[in-house]
């Protein structure tokens, strides 16, 4: 009877551990859906294909996992065109959506199924006129046959054949056509440059002490939303950079700091030089400077990171230095004999013994 109650107390177990555990791959790996299947844990999204696989990811919403703990999936409308999900136009054109100013940009013709040949034709197009012909002699595509054409072009060229300058500004638009011969219609497809940033240090060279200056300056055809410069440290405890303090004064126990604490709703905040936001009417070239004392922080890995964006766009860039000033203090990863702490707690014994 004892044995009974044992094997049965066991049977219980295992079948509430395997519910448990059937209950948490669930909400893992949206077990039992046939979109989940061989996917990382965390990773939904799918990719659309341009041919024919009897899949359309633009299907598949919450509704569709098994488990309504699912995370969403994270899908949007398939481009190019998923003929599994649309009906897909014979000509289509897709042009390279972001690139940096003056930049070298790639773009795609698909042709899908003529019911003729096809010779093709793609052109800059400015003011939808014919300029540029960039196939150069036309590229043909076969009857029945679906052709994927890539074409390159230069950002610097555009700008010169467009206006007869260069300027690289950011935040200009780019336009191509592309038609067929016999003709099926013709196709624009546009992007939009980057804004530009600038991101200077002086003195400059990778390695600083003193004072240091630090020049940050945005532009964009349609106006500079954001523009912020932020330093982070070398923290070896995370491995990683982090963000420091100054914000404060430089005279701040906590300046040059990983302890963020200067007041700021956001303390991340803390640690930008610069943080500038226009809500209306944003400029088109915004400039900005701001001074950074490095004697007051540790002889350390540093990265001064610049932003920019504007209603379209957004561009980053970094400098990496080391600071190397004599005599500089120990802010945060202090060898033990020369932390603040441990000295100040070290004078008040040697007060204590000798009164």
């Amino acid at each position: 009877m004892y044995n009974k109650i044992k094997i049965l107390l066991l049977i219980i177990v295992i079948l509430t551990t395997l519910k448990y555990v059937d209950a948490n791959g669930e909400n893992q790996y949206c077990s039992g859906v046939n979109v989940c299947s061989g996917i990382n844990p965390g990773n939904y999204t799918i990719n659309c294909n341009p041919g024919l696989d009897s899949f359309c990811p633009e299907n598949y919403s919450r509704s569709y996992w098994q488990s309504s703990e699912c995370p969403t999936l994270n899908y949007g409308k398939c481009s190019p065109c998923d003929p599994d999900c649309n009906k897909c136009a014979i000509l289509e054109l897709y042009v390279q959506p972001n690139a940096e100013a003056c930049d070298n940009i790639q773009n795609l013709i698909i042709v899908r199924n003529p019911a003729s040949n096809y010779n093709l034709k793609a052109w800059r197009s400015y003011n939808l006129s014919n300029n540029a012909n960039l196939l150069g002699d036309n590229k043909r595509c076969n009857k029945g046959q679906t052709c994927y054409i890539y074409f390159n072009d230069s950002l610097r060229e555009y700008e010169r054949g467009q206006s007869n300058r260069v300027e690289c500004f950011g935040g200009d638009q780019y336009c191509y056509v592309a038609n067929t011969h016999p003709p099926t219609g013709q196709i624009l497809g546009c992007g939009r440059t980057r804004p530009g940033l600038n991101l200077s240090i002086y003195p400059s060279g990778g390695v600083v002490s003193g004072i240091v200056r630090i020049n940050a300056s945005g532009r964009s055809r349609l106006g500079v939303t954001v523009l912020n410069v932020k330093v982070t440290k070398w923290n070896s405890k995370f491995n990683a950079f982090r963000l420091v303090n100054v914000r404060v004064p430089t005279t701040h126990p906590d300046y040059c700091s990983f302890r963020l604490n200067c007041d700021q709703a956001d303390p991340n905040k803390c640690g930008y030089f610069i943080d500038e936001t226009f809500t209306t009417n944003p400029p088109i070239t915004v400039n900005r400077t701001a001074n950074w004392d490095t004697t007051r922080c540790e002889n350390s890995n540093y990265t001064i990171y610049g932003y920019v964006s504007d209603p379209s766009n957004s561009a980053t860039k970094q400098v990496n230095l080391l600071t190397n000033n004599p005599n500089a203090p120990c802010t945060d990863e202090c060898p033990i004999f020369t932390s603040k702490t441990l000295n100040t707690v070290l004078t008040k014994i040697k007060t204590w013994l000798n009164p």
